[in-house]
């Protein structure tokens, strides 16, 4: 559950955040299938934490306010996400199962940001860069994810 306590910890601490997000991006670089499914789920943990999901969720609760002081944390949590979704199958599903597509389509959809215009720019192409590995499910999954995805956006 996305308390205050961790919207409050985003912005006192997003100097952190932001780096903690880009180690986890970097750890994916290169379509590294062990790690990306480390991320989801860690078998040698006593309690395993589903990083992806919890990605998305801080995705969700950054984008509620993008101002000029939140925007670079929030470009970074969409590319961190774009790293995890692409080759991966599961991952993918996770973010997609999470909404990650509802977050997207209000950055898409949002005319304006009190931001300059190159930052509103790169803000969303790093939105609309998470938006392709998302129908890349293999199965059944596919004929479903794609037609929700276009209808979100």
């Amino acid at each position: 559950d996305t308390s205050t306590d961790e919207i409050e910890l985003g912005a006192k601490d997003e100097g952190n955040i932001e780096l903690v997000l880009r180690v986890l991006q970097n750890m994916c670089e290169g379509h590294n299938h062990i790690l990306k499914s480390y991320l989801q789920t860690q078998p040698d943990n006593i309690r395993s934490i589903d990083l992806v999901a919890r990605t998305v969720e801080f995705l969700e609760a950054a984008a509620e306010e993008i101002v000029e002081e939140t925007v670079e944390l929030v470009i970074q949590t969409l590319e961190t996400l774009v790293e995890f979704a692409q080759g991966h199958v599961i991952n993918q599903s996770v973010i997609f199962d999470n909404h990650a597509v509802d977050t997207i389509n209000l950055i898409l959809r949002t005319p304006e940001y009190p931001c300059p215009d190159p930052t509103v720019a790169r803000l969303k192409m790093a939105a609309g860069k998470l938006v392709p590995p998302m129908p890349g499910f293999n199965g059944e999954e596919t004929g479903q994810a794609a037609p929700e995805v276009e209808g979100t956006l």
